[in-house]
């Protein structure tokens, strides 16, 4: 796990002062080793932060022998040894890091060595010998590539994180057509823009190929052309798809579990935690777990969390996060993250990193668990249409009315449900509507007609849901989150539910077995089931933190001042008026008021005032 940066530049020899200095913005992300190389028209670096082979020997840059190819990437390839033992077992390796067969796959299957590949990454490739240079993005975006290309000086400088850029005399100039699509549908980075208007981030599945005359950019893999969708219409084998997906499962966990650091996994009392755990056990290794709380602990999952691990032989460590250093850290998370965050739960994420620092170089976490198995509650929704168009109505609709009873607002539930399946944002994960189009100037919600264009393309309104939330609602933001969190501190995140091999066949199990007895992600609660004893089965929570009670108690002050700022007010995006009044309800009011969109306007003066203008 390490930064990546350079310039590459086929018209006049990069400067490789400046790129150093690039490098040394994103040192917090490799401190064990900095290294540079450069040819006549490229200089890449990297930063390492050491995992596997902790010796000099994984090293880099990765060079072949006559040195015209060079390789410096962020990430881990996790079927590295399988890799060694079917294309290179004759192969002397310089170490034991499973970065070193990048090289030689290079060599061997040119850009197509991507198919060879598992594993999370950016790449950047200079090769001499074709006068080439190629800079490469992971199937799911796990790790960042960022980038600016100067048309006019032929030039394209990148970076592991956006705030090495500006030190290329890249000016910082927002993108307010990345903040209209933020507010007005719920889009953070999820295609190729960012908030300023100079610098891209290079997209998943995508990898761009420079020459001397030509910058092109191509996507690699599709994901929806491994999915087989009439098996929706098979009879199904329980027990089959149950076995299968165990077996991917223990496979994902196995590859991810080789490091030559100490580990831990960050732990609530969910399914992903205790999924993982019930990985960790079953590959009879110990390990800790960390888990943030709150001094309000109705959102308190440390009971949890500390039942799931001692039910598995490991320890438990937690942290608060003192109510009073919520706003201030909130500064330094928006700081950090160069962009805003869509929850104050991040606040708290990035607090465990930050406490538990010396604890673990390498940590587990849960990320695309409720993306891979449908876990959002809008999805019964989605499950419920899919199972109408398969007969079975009566019984069905039996099923589904009997999972609205939960729900006091069962019209609150379909309507935002509703909205999230076959509208663009505008609803949380429990279906609620939160979307206040009076927050936003008529003039700024009409100064950009179209919206990013969503692509569903499945037949299934399961799988199209869960598709969108893997490219564009929920999963980009998410890991955006976790790599700034992590690599801040030097730590390494691991993300086993992302394996693509597991991604494609989740995406594959019939629908039917999606929802079953009332409860969502029953496969995978089921490996849990086995291995945990008295887990019990349950669907996810709606609200997960105490978000609400600090924008009315911690963060009032500055929310007001905010609103009353005369600078604030003379922007032309907010209806300050508007937003007063609804705060003052907000602050008054006993009953629950979805604060999503407040902290969605507060997260944009915040980023205006402590990065825009920094």
């Amino acid at each position: 796990m390490c930064g990546i940066s350079g310039i590459i530049n086929f018209k006049k020899k990069p400067n490789e002062l400046i790129a150093k200095k690039i490098n040394n913005a994103i040192i917090h992300r490799g401190p064990d080793f900095q290294n540079s190389w450069s040819n006549s028209f490229c200089v890449h670096n990297i930063a390492r932060l050491s995992i596997i082979d902790l010796t000099k020997n994984g090293n880099q840059p990765f060079l072949s022998k006559d040195k015209k190819i060079s390789i410096v990437y962020n990430g881990e390839i996790y079927n590295f040894l399988e890799i060694k033992k079917k294309f290179f077992s004759n192969k002397i390796f310089r170490g034991n890091s499973d970065g070193e067969v990048l090289i030689f796959l290079y060599e061997k299957f040119g850009i197509n060595f991507l198919e060879k590949i598992k594993g999370m990454f950016s790449i950047s490739i200079s090769d001499e010998r074709l006068k080439k240079h190629y800079l490469i993005r992971d199937r799911f975006g796990i790790k960042p590539l960022y980038y600016h290309l100067n048309n006019k000086k032929k030039e394209l400088t990148f970076c592991s994180e956006i705030q090495g850029l500006f030190f290329n005399n890249i000016k910082k100039r927002e993108n307010l057509a990345e903040i209209h699509k933020y507010l007005n549908f719920d889009l953070l980075a999820c295609n190729h823009e960012t908030w300023f208007k100079e610098i891209k981030q290079l997209q998943p599945s995508h990898f761009i190929e420079i020459t001397k005359n030509t910058f092109k950019i191509k996507k690699y893999y599709k994901i929806e052309d491994f999915i087989d969708e009439s098996v929706d219409n098979e009879n199904v084998n329980f027990n089959k798809y149950q076995k299968n997906l165990n077996n991917l499962l223990e496979t994902s966990f196995k590859e991810h579990s080789i490091y030559d650091v100490k580990e831990g996994i960050f732990s609530s009392g969910g399914v992903d935690s205790a999924l993982l755990l019930s990985l960790t056990k079953n590959l009879m290794k110990k390990t800790n777990t960390f888990t943030f709380d709150f001094k309000e602990k109705k959102f308190s999952e440390v009971k949890e969390a500390k039942f799931l691990s001692k039910q598995c032989g490991f320890n438990n460590y937690n942290t608060i996060l003192p109510n009073k250093r919520i706003l201030d850290y909130y500064f330094k998370v928006i700081e950090i993250q160069q962009e805003p965050i869509s929850s104050l739960r991040v606040v708290s994420h990035h607090h465990l990193y930050d406490y538990f620092k010396n604890y673990a170089k390498v940590i587990f976490e849960g990320s695309g668990g409720d993306e891979i198995s449908a876990g959002y509650k809008y999805q019964v929704l989605a499950w419920y249409l899919d199972m109408l168009k398969n007969g079975n109505s009566n019984e069905i609709s039996k099923v589904f009315n009997k999972f609205l009873f939960s729900y006091k607002n069962k019209v609150k539930y379909l309507n935002g449900s509703f909205n999230r399946l076959f509208g663009v944002g505008g609803a949380t994960s429990d279906g609620s509507i939160y979307f206040d189009k009076k927050f936003l100037t008529n003039d700024f919600q009409k100064k950009f007609k179209s919206s990013h264009k969503i692509f569903k393309p499945f037949n299934s309104h399961l799988r199209n849901s869960q598709y969108t939330d893997l490219y564009y609602f929920k999963l980009p933001r998410s890991l955006k989150y976790a790599d700034r969190a992590a690599m801040r501190h030097s730590i390494e995140t691991r993300l086993p539910f992302l394996d693509h091999k597991l991604v494609e066949n989740s995406l594959k199990i019939p629908n039917r077995l999606k929802f079953i007895n009332q409860q969502q992600r029953y496969l995978f609660k089921n490996y849990i089931k086995h291995r945990i004893k008295n887990y019990k089965f349950e669907n996810k929570r709606s609200i997960a933190d105490p978000q609400q009670y600090w924008l009315k108690k911690e963060f009032k002050t500055y929310i007001l001042d905010c609103l009353s700022s005369k600078t604030n007010r003379s922007d032309d995006i907010f209806d300050y008026k508007y937003i007063k009044k609804f705060y003052e309800k907000f602050l008054n009011s006993k009953e629950h008021i979805n604060s999503y969109f407040l902290l969605s306007f507060l997260n944009v003066v915040t980023w205006r005032e402590k990065v825009l203008k920094n």
